[in-house]
């Protein structure tokens, strides 16, 4: 769950920056604890016998729920927001107090990637509106969260959406619309998204 703050250098024409970045995958809850993990050799898949999610075994990198709950309760008693929200808000959130972003200033654009954000909603929406099953709602949320000021804009393109947010933030900025841009990447794993891809044979033990 990658989050990112990109910025426009004035001293350097045309040149976009990043300005603080941050990671959240099961090796690690930021950036530095991913490429530690990373660096002494450390793997995050693991074979997984969850069967809400899949009635066999297969292999997955997955984010301990517990430990998302528990760190989102360090920012927030508000429990109305789904798990992919607060992953996505996790994120946002560390990215910015490394960055020192404003996050209500009117110059920053606010770009969500997902592939299939609150996808898990499709089979049992567990109290929430099937508003929530649509991206643009959770934008909405995550961006109301952070006192962001412009309407989100959505990036939905499959496995490149993460790639299409950046280069559409480095353009805009580009263009002069924007000074900044906050991007972020979630998707969290469901029955849908594990069926999906065993139906293409690519889950093997």
């Amino acid at each position: 769950m990658p989050a990112l703050v990109l910025a426009h250098n004035k001293r350097v024409m045309n040149k976009v920056f990043l300005g603080s970045s941050n990671i959240i995958t099961s090796l690690g809850w930021n950036t530095q604890e991913n490429l530690e993990s990373v660096l002494s050799g450390s793997r995050g898949i693991n074979i997984t016998n969850n069967r809400q999610l899949s009635e066999s075994d297969f292999p997955a990198s997955l984010i301990d729920f517990d430990g998302i709950e528990n760190r989102f309760a360090d920012i927030s008693s508000d429990g109305s927001f789904t798990r992919f929200e607060k992953l996505a808000i996790l994120s946002i959130h560390d990215t910015i107090l490394k960055s020192g972003l404003q996050s209500d200033d009117p110059e920053t654009l606010f770009i969500l990637c997902s592939t299939k954000g609150n996808v898990e909603l499709l089979s049992d929406l567990n109290g929430f509106d099937r508003e929530r099953l649509l991206l643009w709602k959770s934008a909405e949320i995550i961006a109301h969260f952070f006192g962001l000021k412009k309407q989100p804009l959505i990036i939905s393109n499959a496995c490149i959406s993460g790639v299409v947010g950046m280069i559409m933030a480095m353009r805009l900025i580009r263009s002069g619309k924007y000074k900044r841009a906050l991007v972020t990447g979630a998707d969290v794993l469901s029955k849908f998204i594990v069926s999906g891809f065993q139906s293409f044979q690519s889950l093997r033990e």
